[in-house]
């Protein structure tokens, strides 16, 4: 615990080890130790290990969900049955979680609580993502073949897709997916695209839940403008904002894609320049 000294503190660990901190007298602490050692920190008589910020020395750590499950809690506590995505609100300094075994959303704080976020009509979520601007959340629905849209007050609706699998494009329940998985946002648009793991192609998806295809036409692997290319089960995707582009993983051909959002060009691979210092 923290001692009344101002100059130094103590960290009582799980095992006999301690390490001292200079200097914590009304700052934050930062130190380096294993997740796993830290019991309590105690500043003054009062438990608040919020108060502290740990990196871990380990490399890697979990902080929260032990065994397959469905349970709120923190920590260990937590269950999760096949977590498949993960995206970030750096508002609340949050995560959120799709489930596509249990068929829920889960929101994870930094200390490692998770509790259901929304859990009606979603189908093998597969992919995540959140518009900033309205603190809404667009989910993947793997095995219904739609969109799932969640309001800021946790409301589920279908944005996009009739629940048939197929490639349909149209508005709304007009259009047709099959099998979407992966889905990212342009943050200043709010436009939407989704990755079709057995349609191999890539979808357009507009703020009001207007549906094109982008990029892809029928499996195989080609460079190309929007259907000229070819992929093969397209997975994860995420936005580049500093070259407004998309990035696909290709799993089936194992490449990296990139579609300028001009749609001028695809890019089967890319190339990351290293200098040497």
């Amino acid at each position: 615990m923290y001692s009344l000294n101002p100059s130094t503190a103590d960290i009582f660990c799980k095992e006999t080890r301690n390490l001292a901190v200079p200097n914590v007298f009304d700052v934050e602490v930062t130190t380096e130790l294993p997740l796993s050692l830290v019991n309590a920190i105690q500043i003054h008589g009062k438990v608040e290990v919020c108060k502290a910020r740990f990196s871990v020395a380990d490399g890697v750590a979990t902080i929260s969900g032990s065994v397959a499950g469905n349970l709120d809690g923190n920590g260990l506590n937590a269950r999760f049955s096949g977590p498949a995505a993960i995206c970030v609100d750096t508002h609340e300094s949050c995560f959120y979680v799709c489930e596509s075994n249990n068929n829920c959303i889960k929101k994870l704080t930094v200390q490692g609580g998770a509790s259901t976020f929304a859990n009606i009509g979603m189908s093998s979520p597969y992919g995540i993502a959140m518009n900033d601007t309205e603190k809404t959340f667009f989910v993947t629905n793997y095995a219904g073949h739609t969109i799932s849209k969640i309001s800021s007050s946790r409301t589920t609706s279908i944005f996009a897709g009739s629940g048939r699998p197929a490639c349909v494009d149209g508005a709304g329940a007009t259009a047709s997916f099959y099998y979407p998985i992966g889905i990212a946002i342009d943050p200043k648009t709010g436009t939407l695209f989704v990755s079709e793991y057995f349609g191999c192609i890539v979808r357009k998806i507009t703020p009001q839940g207007g549906v094109t295809t982008f990029a892809g036409s029928v499996q195989g692997l080609a460079d190309g403008t929007g259907k000229k290319a070819k992929f093969n089960c397209p997975w994860g995707m995420c936005f580049d904002e500093s070259t407004q582009s998309l990035l696909v993983c290709d799993s089936g051909n194992s490449k990296l894609r990139r579609i300028q959002l001009n749609g001028i060009y695809l890019q089967s691979t890319f190339k990351y320049n290293h200098k040497s210092r």
